[in-house]
């Protein structure tokens, strides 16, 4: 939700996909606040939903075979989805044109 709320915020229109794991992690508002983004939810507009939830993955997938060395992936947490990408199809992230990693 806090992607697609940026993007909003922002005016981007990019795919936002949903980790495809169930992730139970330690509770981290000390640092992050209880949004995840410092308490700054309920300043940033309301996102649009997409029409289709796809998982992760395979919006990686589709991206690459469509965008192929057009496409750089901005990685803003752990890469595990990436890495299933390449997984399900080796040698699939070396066709994009490059990948940042935060």
């Amino acid at each position: 939700m806090n992607a697609l709320r940026m993007c909003e915020m922002v005016g981007v229109d990019v795919p936002v996909a949903k980790d495809h794991r169930q992730i139970v992690s330690e509770d981290a508002s000390h640092i992050h606040g209880s949004d995840g983004i410092g308490g700054l939810s309920n300043m940033l507009p309301s996102p649009k939903l997409p029409d289709m939830e796809l998982d992760s993955i395979d919006m990686i997938v589709q991206a690459i075979q469509t965008h192929g060395s057009d496409l750089t992936i901005l990685a803003t947490g752990p890469m595990t989805n990436l890495a299933a990408a390449e997984q399900q199809m080796p040698g699939i992230l070396q066709q994009c044109k490059k990948i940042i990693a935060m």
